[in-house]
Parts: structure tokens; C-alpha cells; sequence
């Protein structure tokens, strides 16, 4: 089984306007308060745009779900193999992956809004199949 990952899941679309959220709150917050200095909300904001950013940049582009394991592209062209670990889930619809790959972690949370909904059900019924990796 192969999933291309789009670059922009809706997982991490929804974490930007979460955010921009977090940083107008603040701002907000403080600007009542006018002791209080000013722009916190702004840097807060791009300290977790920056975070954001990075993890996106570092998530895998491509997952290939083989007999003998799992083969991720990276952003960067490489190929790694991984394993799956405790995280991954069924969640409703939406599966979360999470593998473990030379002593780093990669999650990623499908949606149907990231992979077309066959895929997603197939992904889904193999991750049954072996129901050791989904759970708590």
C-alpha cells in the first residue's frame, strides 16, 4: 500500500488558524492591561508558526506500507524505514500514523480531506488487522 501525503494536511491547516488564534487572544489579553507589555502576542504567535513550520517541513511525503515494514520519503528526498509505534490510532474517520524512524518520531493525522476516503478505509481495515499498534 503507498499513500502520498499532501504538503499541507488539514491537521496542520487547522493548527495555523489555531495560532493566528492564540496570537490575537494575547494581544488582545495584554492590551487591556496597559502595564503590561505589547507584542507578546505576535511573538508568541510566530514562535509557534516557526514550530509548526519545521515539523511540517520534516513530515513524510510519502508512506509505503509494505509486508517486511514501512519505507517514508521525507520532505528532503530520503527514504527511511520506520516502524509504527504506540500513537497510531483510529480516530472516527481519521487515522493517525505514527512512526518510529532512526530515533525520531513522525505523526501525521489523515482525514478524508487529506487522502480520497478508499485509501483511507483500507488504511484503516490493515491498521485492524493488526490491532496490536491501535489503542490508548
Amino acid at each position: 500500500m503507498s499513500l502520498e501525503l499532501p504538503r499541507r494536511l488539514l491537521a496542520d491547516r487547522l493548527s495555523a488558524l489555531l495560532i493566528l488564534g492564540c496570537g490575537v487572544v494575547l494581544e488582545a489579553a495584554l492590551w487591556r492591561h496597559p502595564g503590561l507589555p505589547g507584542g507578546a502576542g505576535i511573538v508568541t504567535a510566530g514562535l509557534l508558526w516557526a514550530c509548526q513550520l519545521r515539523r511540517a517541513r520534516e513530515a513524510p511525503t510519502r508512506a509505503v506500507w509494505e509486508p517486511h515494514g514501512w519505507h517514508l520519503r521525507l520532505a528532503d528526498g530520503r527514504w527511511i524505514d520506520a516502524v509504527l509505534g504506540r500513537g497510531t490510532r483510529l480516530l472516527g474517520p481519521s487515522v493517525v500514523l505514527h512512526w518510529r524512524a532512526e530515533g525520531r518520531s513522525y505523526r501525521v493525522w489523515l482525514t478524508a480531506a487529506d487522502v480520497p476516503r478508499p485509501a483511507l478505509r483500507s488504511l484503516a481495515l490493515r491498521l485492524l488487522a493488526q490491532a496490536r499498534f491501535i489503542g490508548p
